[in-house]
């Protein structure tokens, strides 16, 4: 610290060390930066030591560098196939709700007319039991007045059921 003398062999040490204990990233920075201190200080005994096991390090960073740019092309793969999928879901979800949707409106119509039809079928019960009411009570008078044959010749010739069933 003193003199500010670059000491390239403890990053020598320290990289091989990290090295057998399998961490390629540090140990190549730490043997590159051994390099350059050995370089910058001129010490060629220092370089040389460096420059040894500087490849095999190297060799196994590239190998770490391959690796990983591998794992992230298989996981842009990856990504890229669930993209595609989720392309297709939504493709399918957005047909299957217009689908739906065409259903729905269906069934609106169809609970319209039969809503329609509900309330024509009520009017026509409606009338009919009117229409009852109006034949009994021409027959509670025909009958109080006596008049059960002109009462019997109505139903029998079935005028009133014609009437009825226009």
């Amino acid at each position: 610290m003193e003199s500010a003398t670059l000491e390239v062999a403890s990053l020598q040490e320290l990289g091989s060390g990290v090295y057998a204990d399998g961490d390629i990233d540090r140990a190549h920075r730490y043997l590159s930066s051994a390099l350059e201190n050995a370089v910058e200080c001129g010490a060629p005994l220092r370089m040389v030591e460096t420059s040894r096991a500087l490849p095999i390090i190297e060799h196994a960073h590239a190998g770490n560098i391959a690796r990983s740019r591998s794992t992230v092309n298989y996981v842009l793969a990856a990504m890229s196939l669930l993209l595609v999928v989720l392309g297709i879901l939504l493709f399918v979800l957005r047909r299957d709700m217009q689908r739906m949707a065409a259903l729905q409106n269906k069934l609106r119509a169809a609970n319209t007319a039969k809503e329609v039809y509900i309330s024509q079928f009520l009017q026509l019960c409606s009338i009919y039991m009117d229409k009852l009411n109006q034949f009994c009570k021409i027959a509670v008078r025909k009958l109080a007045a006596g008049q059960a044959d002109d009462l019997y010749r109505i139903t029998k010739s079935g005028k009133f059921v014609e009437e009825q069933s226009r």
